[in-house]
């Protein structure tokens, strides 16, 4: 199997891709039923792209080879970085139709502290069940537990320059090399993989017009609305009427952003950091459709254009959510969002619902009230870096 990305870790990972497409396959043949959850962003549909694709030339195998019927495959968003005990309760129920056993794939989420009692849940609603984990942020000691095989970069010393699209792209492609299938599909692949590090802000990847397109495209088909399923997703990536109508409505929520930027966000000096202060509930009340995280991370990178050198932070503050944004520049000052969440979960732990993601990019989700609180423990931290 070739590398889609040429990178010394991936490189290190290659017995450990075909290890997660033996386990994926073996699991899926003994099951009647898959479900992929996945997070709802660019990152994480094209992650369920990729092993819904691989998914479906396994199931056709299986039934050429023994004439019967396979696996059903199902897809499912999740709107949290956490997975959540009602989470399990309705892939439980999701799954009881099946019969038997099941099997689920988590992608780019559900690797937090927080997810550990939701995958609890599921295992005692599921009796019987597998679950498998590919993603790219850290994984928690307790919650890695709970799953039967992970899949992450962070085990071969790797960065989180990584999506966890990347990683299920290679997943993929070596589930079509074990089936001796999809060949024509490594291209598929391939696009898939490079949207999912431009949408994730990766330096593996160079950043064409196309990919940043179908990039932003994507995230904003997922914000709107009830949950498109991974046809209608497929068609915005391959181009087409659908594409060209969201890149014109992401053209008008660039032109929100500048204003909402104007608004609701100020600039500071904070030790070495340049930090882009930005008052989330306010800016939701009237951009609605931005959605606060979203709206943080479209602002953070229109301020980082042109100013990639000078390390350049952004916090995204409200009631009940402080988020983070940093370039490369930052990361490479010592910024590392991963530190400061873990910092809050481990001091002001009756403050915090949950908390995940990156050393780029992450969020705390927040008991109402806490807001000012861990806002204001948050720029002491950056301070002392």
């Amino acid at each position: 199997m070739e590398l889609l990305v040429k990178d010394g870790a991936l490189e290190k990972m290659l017995p450990e891709f075909w290890r997660a497409a033996e386990f994926l396959q073996q699991q899926a043949r003994k099951c009647k039923k898959v479900i992929i959850r996945y997070h709802n962003d660019a990152d994480g549909i094209c992650s369920a792209l990729c092993i819904s694709q691989a998914l479906k030339l396994v199931e056709q195998a299986q039934r050429q080879g023994t004439g019967e019927a396979g696996f059903a495959v199902s897809a499912n968003e999740s709107r949290s970085a956490t997975y959540f005990a009602l989470d399990a309760q309705e892939d439980a129920l999701r799954a009881s139709d099946a019969g038997a056993r099941a099997l689920f794939v988590f992608v780019d989420f559900a690797s937090n502290q927080e997810s550990a009692n939701g995958l609890r849940e599921l295992r005692q609603s599921a009796p019987g069940c597998s679950m498998m984990l590919v993603d790219h942020h850290p994984v928690d000691a307790k919650t890695r537990g709970q799953y039967d095989f992970v899949l992450t970069q962070f085990d071969y010393g790797a960065s989180t320059n990584y999506s966890a699209g990347v990683l299920c792209a290679h997943l993929a492609g070596a589930c079509l090399k074990l089936s001796e299938k999809g060949q024509k599909d490594s291209g598929y692949l391939k696009l898939l993989c490079d949207v999912s590090l431009v949408a994730d802000k990766s330096t593996l990847v160079r950043h064409t017009k196309k990919l940043e397109q179908i990039a932003h495209a994507l995230d904003y088909a997922a914000m709107q609305g009830k949950q498109k399923s991974l046809e209608q997703f497929k068609k915005i990536v391959f181009g087409g009427p659908e594409l060209d109508e969201l890149i014109g409505l992401v053209g008008q929520q660039a032109g929100q952003l500048q204003q909402a930027a104007q608004e609701f966000s100020r600039m500071k000096k904070i030790g070495r950091f340049k930090v882009s202060l930005i008052q989330v509930d306010k800016l939701a009340g009237k951009y609605p459709g931005l959605g606060r995280a979203k709206a943080v991370d479209g602002i953070f990178w229109q301020q980082n254009r042109g100013n990639e050198s000078e390390p350049l932070v952004a916090i995204g503050h409200g009631d009940r959510l402080v988020t983070f944004r940093a370039n490369k520049a930052a990361i490479d000052a010592g910024f590392a969002a991963t530190k400061i969440v873990a910092h809050i979960e481990q001091d002001l732990k009756g403050a915090l619902m949950a908390g995940g993601g990156h050393d780029s990019a992450a969020s705390l989700r927040l008991h109402a009230g806490f807001g000012t609180l861990v806002y204001e423990e948050v720029l002491k931290m950056i301070e002392k870096i």
